[in-house]
């Protein structure tokens, strides 16, 4: 049974568990990459921050949950700082 049958078969799966928490030596598990939920989560954030502010690059609406983060830290024109201000990129 095919999971992921639209990708090319010669594709490199990447395959990463999600733990809580992660001792620094024991980074695999079963072959996979181990990742702390927090770790994750930044990964994400840096991924969405790279794709700049929505007026420009928005994710579209079908990701709602990815969208709200590109809000969240890139704004929709500009850099949204902690003090509820935007500075325009």
């Amino acid at each position: 049974m095919e999971v992921f049958p639209w990708i090319p078969s010669d594709t490199q799966i990447e395959q990463i568990a999600i733990l809580i928490s992660a001792g620094k030596a024991r980074r695999m598990l079963a072959g996979a990459e181990v990742l702390t939920v927090d770790e994750m989560i930044a990964v994400i954030r840096e991924s969405v921050r790279a794709k700049g502010v929505a007026s420009r690059a928005a994710i579209a609406e079908q990701y709602p949950l990815l969208r709200t983060i590109q809000f969240v830290v890139s704004g929709y024109y500009g850099i949204v700082e902690r003090s509820g201000g935007v500075a325009n990129t």
